[in-house]
């Protein structure tokens, strides 16, 4: 895995868990806008006897869980990917490398925010990946 690799998970992660928030909210509507039930009698011998919601309620809490357990993940991952950045001994790579992968800043923003120009912080970027060392058991998604 090579420290570009090793950075952009933070973000992928992030959007992942973006997608799947999205998804929980689009279940908690289903949720929401179901329909009531027929009072007129059926004679079905092989009717559910289940709620028609029961079902989503069991996905949308599956589904919490699993998020919760990828924010998790996805703090371990930033602190592993801080400490490993707060090795460069430049502070300029640092920064760069932070506003990145960490706050997932575009790069005109990163040269906005760092008051330079873009071709500079992109050259600072590609020192930093030189520079950085890896940890010896870096966290893979």
């Amino acid at each position: 895995m090579t420290p570009q690799q090793y950075l952009s998970q933070a973000h992928r992660l992030d959007m992942y868990i973006t997608s799947n928030l999205a998804e929980l909210e689009r279940i908690r509507s289903e949720c929401n806008n179901i329909s009531s039930p027929s009072l007129e009698p059926h004679y079905n011998a092989s009717r559910n006897i289940k709620a028609p919601f029961d079902g989503k309620v069991e996905k949308a809490m599956a589904l919490e869980q699993e998020i919760r357990e990828q924010v998790n993940h996805l703090l371990e991952l930033k602190t592993q990917i801080r400490q490993t950045i707060n090795s460069l001994s430049s502070m300029d790579e640092r920064m760069v490398l932070r506003y990145h992968y960490l706050e997932s800043l575009p790069w005109e923003e990163v040269a906005m925010k760092m008051h330079t120009g873009r071709s500079t912080v992109r050259r600072w970027h590609n020192r930093a990946l030189h520079n950085i060392k890896m940890p010896e058991l870096p966290m893979i998604l």
